[in-house]
Order: C-alpha cells, then sequence, then structure tokens
C-alpha cells in the first residue's frame, strides 16, 4: 500500500480513516473488503472486476447502492434473498408491516411468442423470458403488507435508467378474489434486452427480457418432381391408335403435385406454403440441417390455383421456429406454368326412321363429334353395337356409323369418345344417350291385369283391363279367346308400351281359366302373337230364404267354383244374424242325426245351397231364414 496523508485523514498500520468530506490522491490498493455505509459517487471512470450486491435478488446496482453515469463490471453476482422484514429489503418474500412481495406471474407477447427461461414455483413466478416481439403484456400479483393502504403503491423502471420509472396508477390495479393481493397488466417495451424492476413499497422483483430473432426464409421455390427432370407430372392416356402410352406434361393443372424446395435461416417447426399455384398447406418435417446454422426441406404439394387459361404463378410461405416465433411472408423464387382448361367435347346423332329405335338388321346410326382443345383421341362402343364406320385420321371429319346387328332382343348401347390434352394431362369424356335396338324374331313379355274376376247376381259386370308390353308396339288387338262366351271390348292403345280393354262377366260365364291371344306389331314392322291367361271364378254377395217346414235345397244361380272361398251367414225372421260355415257333409235335407250339432251348409249339385237343420233348430224350429253368401276370389 502506498503511504499518503492528507487533512483529516490518519494512516494506522493497515487502514486508513477519512473525517468529514476529504479527498485521496494517488494510486491506493485496498487489500480487504471496503464497506461504503453511504451513497457512493464516482466522478470518473470506476472499474472493478466483480460486484456482489446483496440487497435484492435482482441485482439493482442504479438509484440505491452505487450512483454514476458509467460503470464497468467485469462480473455481477446477485446474492440471495433475504427475507423482508420492517426494516425493509429488496428480496420478493413475504412482507412485513409496511410492504408486500410482489411476483411477475406471466409474460404475454404482443403479435409474437415468448419462451420462458427461467420461472420458479412450478412456473407461476416469472423470471426471465426471450421473445422477438417489441411489446409484452408482463402481468404481475402484489400483495399489501398489514400498515399498507387498501391498495399497494406498484412501480416499475427499467434497471440502469432511473428516469425510466413509473408509478401505476391506482386505478390500473384490480382486487384479487383472495381479499389480499392485487393484479394487474403493464404493457412494456421488449425491442431491445433489459431488465426491468418492479417494486411494491420496499419490496421488488425483477423480469429479464432476452432479444430472440424470428425465422427468415432464405429461398423457396419449384423444383423437379422426384426421379424426373421436371417440375410437372406424367400421365397416361390409352388409345386405338397409340395404345397406353406416357405423356410428359408442361403445364400443371388443379389436383396435380409439384414439389418445392425451402431453406430458412433457423429450425423450423412448421412450414406453412399457400397461394399463387397452391392450396394452403402445411409441412411439418422432416427438416436437414445444412451445419451451416439454415435448415432446408422438400416435400410435395397440391396445385390449386390454375385456371382455363395459361398463368405462370409461385406461392406464398412462413415458417415458424422451434418456440412459435413467425417469419415474415416471402414470395417464391420462381413459377410454374398452370392451366387448368380441358378439351371440348360433344356428340349427336340421329335415328334415321324418325322412331327412336333401330332394328338389328339394316338400321345404322351416325355419330358426329365436336371437339377442340386436345392432341389425342380415343373411342368405344357397347358390344350389342357394330362398327359400320370407324372414323379416319381426323376424329371430328368422319362420322362413327354404328349399327345393331349384334342385338337379338330389346337392347340399348352407346357410343363414347374420349379427348386427351397432352400439356396438362387434362382429358374429357362423353357418351351417346341409349342407342335403342328392337330386333327381328324375338317377342316380348305381355302381362295384363286384373286377371281374376267374379259375376254378379245384379247382370254383367266389366272390368277395365290394363295390358303392359316389354317393349314399344305399334298396334296391338285381342286375336282369340278361349271361352267364346267371355266377352270382351276392342283395345285403346294409351302408349307404344301401355294398352287397355274391358271384359264383362255374368253369373252365365263358365267358371275357370281362359286365354287371350294377343296379335301385335312392333315398332320395325314385325308382327307377332302373344298370350295371357285369366281367371273367372266367385260371384258377389247374394241372399236367398230358406222355409222353415222343408227347408229345402236353394238354387244360387251361379256355379260355386271353390268352396273354399265360400262364407256365409243365417238370419231367421226376427233373430240375430250369426255365421255358418260349409260343411262338405251336409249332401242333403235336414241331415238328422248325421251332422255335427253345429249349424252349417253345403252345396249340392255344382250351384244349390242346403242347410243343417241344426240352423232350424237355432231359429226355434218354425221361421225361415235367410241365408247370405259369396265366393271371394
Amino acid at each position: 500500500m502506498a503511504e499518503f496523508i492528507t487533512k483529516g485523514c490518519v494512516k494506522s498500520g493497515e487502514y486508513v480513516r477519512l473525517n468529514a468530506d476529504e479527498e485521496i490522491f494517488g494510486s491506493k490498493d485496498f487489500i480487504n473488503d471496503v464497506t461504503v455505509r453511504g451513497d457512493l459517487t464516482v466522478s470518473g471512470e470506476m472499474r472493478v472486476s466483480q460486484i456482489v450486491d446483496f440487497t435484492s435478488e435482482s441485482g439493482d446496482i442504479s438509484g440505491h447502492v452505487f450512483r454514476g453515469e458509467i460503470g464497468y463490471f467485469d462480473q455481477i453476482i446477485v446474492g440471495d434473498i433475504i427475507g423482508s422484514d420492517s426494516g425493509g429489503s429488496g428480496g420478493e418474500s413475504s412482507g412485513g408491516i409496511d410492504t408486500g412481495p410482489i411476483f411477475v406471474t406471466d409474460v404475454l407477447a404482443v403479435g409474437g411468442v415468448r419462451e420462458i427461461l427461467e420461472s420458479a414455483f412450478d412456473g407461476n413466478v416469472i423470471k426471465s423470458i426471450r421473445t422477438a416481439s417489441d411489446q409484452v403484456d408482463v402481468k404481475i400479483l402484489a400483495e399489501r403488507g398489514d400498515a399498507q393502504t387498501f391498495k399497494p403503491v406498484i412501480s416499475h423502471y427499467t434497471s440502469g435508467d432511473a428516469s425510466s420509472f413509473q408509478e401505476l396508477n391506482s386505478s390500473d390495479l384490480n382486487f384479487h378474489s383472495n381479499g389480499y393481493s392485487f393484479t394487474s397488466t403493464i404493457r412494456l417495451d421488449s425491442s431491445v434486452p433489459k431488465t426491468y424492476i418492479f417494486k411494491n413499497g420496499s419490496r421488488q422483483t425483477y423480469l429479464s427480457i432476452e432479444r430472440d430473432t424470428p425465422p427468415d426464409v432464405i429461398s423457396a421455390g419449384f423444383v423437379n418432381l422426384s426421379n424426373t427432370v421436371s417440375m410437372y407430372g406424367e400421365t397416361f392416356f390409352n388409345s386405338k391408335a397409340y395404345g397406353n402410352q406416357s405423356y410428359q406434361q408442361s403445364e400443371a393443372k388443379n389436383g396435380d403435385v409439384a414439389r418445392v424446395l425451402l431453406t430458412v435461416s433457423k429450425e423450423p417447426s412448421v412450414i406453412n406454403v399457400s397461394g399463387g399455384a397452391l392450396s394452403t398447406q402445411n409441412f411439418y418435417g422432416p427438416f436437414v440441417d445444412n451445419l451451416d446454422g439454415t435448415f432446408s426441406a422438400e416435400f410435395n404439394v397440391n396445385v390449386s390455383g390454375a385456371s382455363s387459361s395459361i398463368q405462370s404463378k409461385g406461392f406464398s410461405c412462413w415458417v415458424k421456429d422451434l418456440v412459435g416465433n413467425q417469419s415474415s411472408t416471402f414470395n417464391s423464387d420462381n413459377n410454374i406454368i398452370l392451366n387448368n382448361s380441358s378439351p371440348s367435347l360433344s356428340l349427336s346423332y340421329n335415328y334415321p326412321n324418325g322412331q327412336a329405335l333401330i332394328n338389328n338388321t339394316t338400321d345404322e346410326v351416325s355419330v358426329n363429334v365436336s371437339g377442340s382443345n386436345f392432341d389425342k383421341y380415343n373411342y368405344n362402343k357397347s358390344g350389342v353395337l357394330e362398327y359400320v364406320q370407324e372414323p379416319g385420321s381426323d376424329i371430328l371429319t368422319d362420322p362413327f356409323i354404328v349399327s345393331g346387328s349384334n342385338a337379338t332382343g330389346y337392347v340399348s348401347g352407346s357410343v363414347s369418345v374420349e379427348l386427351f390434352k397432352q400439356s396438362n394431362g387434362r382429358a374429357i369424356s362423353r357418351s351417346t344417350s341409349p342407342i335403342q335396338i328392337q330386333s327381328f324374331g324375338t317377342t316380348p313379355s305381355l302381362s295384363f291385369s286384373p286377371n281374376l274376376f267374379r259375376s254378379s247376381s245384379a247382370g254383367a259386370q266389366q272390368s277395365d283391363i290394363n295390358v303392359s308390353i316389354g317393349e314399344p308396339i305399334a298396334t296391338l288387338q285381342i286375336k282369340s279367346i278361349s271361352d267364346p262366351a267371355i266377352s270382351v271390348s276392342a283395345v285403346t292403345k294409351v302408349n307404344d308400351t301401355y294398352f287397355s280393354f274391358q271384359i264383362s262377366v255374368s253369373d252365365s260365364t263358365p267358371r275357370g281359366e281362359f286365354t287371350l291371344v294377343f296379335e301385335a306389331d312392333k315398332i320395325i314392322g314385325e308382327t307377332f302373337e302373344l298370350s295371357d291367361n285369366g281367371s273367372v271364378r266367385g260371384f258377389s254377395q247374394r241372399s236367398i230364404t230358406i222355409s222353415a217346414t222343408d227347408y229345402l235345397p236353394v238354387d244360387l244361380g251361379v256355379n260355386v267354383f271353390n268352396t273354399s272361398k265360400l262364407t256365409a251367414t243365417a238370419t231367421p225372421q226376427g233373430g240375430n244374424t250369426f255365421a255358418i260355415p260349409y260343411d262338405p257333409g251336409v249332401t242333403g235335407v235336414k241331415q238328422d242325426g248325421t251332422t255335427n250339432l253345429e249349424p252349417s251348409f253345403g252345396i249340392i249339385n255344382g250351384s244349390e245351397l242346403v242347410i243343417d237343420n241344426q240352423v232350424i233348430t237355432n231359429a226355434g224350429n218354425v221361421l225361415d231364414v235367410t241365408v247370405t253368401v259369396e265366393e271371394v276370389l
């Protein structure tokens, strides 16, 4: 230690004692700890190899312990938190009578993300963050001490900048539900690294902000598809002239796959591409570390921006890094050629005979093709059709001509054409509507309905009959009836496959099946015969009277066709009606002791009704009985 003597300064052994305001000259080395009990003012530069601040966890050295305009420190060590008491301590532990702890409970980046670097109490107290946003919203929680007013006095400032001191307006404090705490959100600048000090009376906490940088897209563009030498795909087209061939596209259409390559400045978590030539898509990896601080990704994307005209379009993209910082939008370095237009195509044809069908011998149909914007074509037909003429080298000039010579019934077929555009691989196909063929030598189906009939005691009953034909015909008439006693009307045409007539049935009409034979003319001019069967059975409800004295059989006026279809009721004069069943054992009058005791009726001679005498017995033996009977279909 150099020796020195100043006014009021006494050097004694290994120490120096100063009295009042004194100046010390010369270079001095203090080999032991130096304690400054008041403020330390440095008028020049002060260089300290290490400074330890035990007054607060934040290491606050501006405005409280040291003052100065410039200070150089090789290392700053922040001391442990010292428990607060009424004397006041700068830490965050529970408050004393005139103070309360203050905490940063969360930090939200405005328009971006923040990464928490240091926290305490399972993340409930935030100490340090990193963000690329220029502003953050800091949420604080402050407790009032026992001697504090209802709302504590909250202030904040930037460490090292006493002029930034601000006191929070009490109206910005929100009362916490726990009854002794207050919360508030403070928007602060985070455009540069800094430490913010938050004070609650004599208590304080801090928030350190490190500056992060968002990722940048360095390059982005279309590249060749995998295992190809082109940015455009291959398509396949099968044609009669060239077979099944592959063709290299020179344009992309909607639905095609393209491939992109991007290089970014930081490891990404996601890459987004959209707009221009592409639909919006996210790519989540894998990403390639280029070992120079950059990362790249190459992946397939879907084309969706093509229109009906030729256009050159790129795409836009952005990336997010691993903590969620998003880059600005980057427009691709190159474009691809888009064209979603397809060939135009229409087919037309006419039947040769004015009818909506052709025969299977002489008739032919010409199919004409109109089209544009294509390079290749193909055509096909149904097997039931036969080519009479195929197109030559120009499908637009030479029509198809087809016949129905392969048909063996009433069938239909069609002709189809496909046009192909090589530049973008678009194709279009059209088919004719079904070409209907009616063949010679075949007989269509026929049925008429209803085909079951019953007579009425009121006279002949006319029924409307509908006839359905399996294919179009020109005319239909009834040629013959197997039973001449059956009367039918002339046939009326409703349309080419639907006709009608009437049939008359009386009690005298023979019971049983009959056949109607029809004669018809096809649209193509061929005459044919076909038939169908009907049946006359049953009769409508009628009543007869059985005398109580002799109860002889009474004729129904019509033959019974099927006794199992008979139903009957008996009504004695002045009595109630009751049902009586048919009993084949009732074959004559009375039947005393030969039948069941239950009343019943029988049929004899095919058309006469006779009753069991039990019916008379039930009627009191002296009254006539009216029997109502019918044969249902």
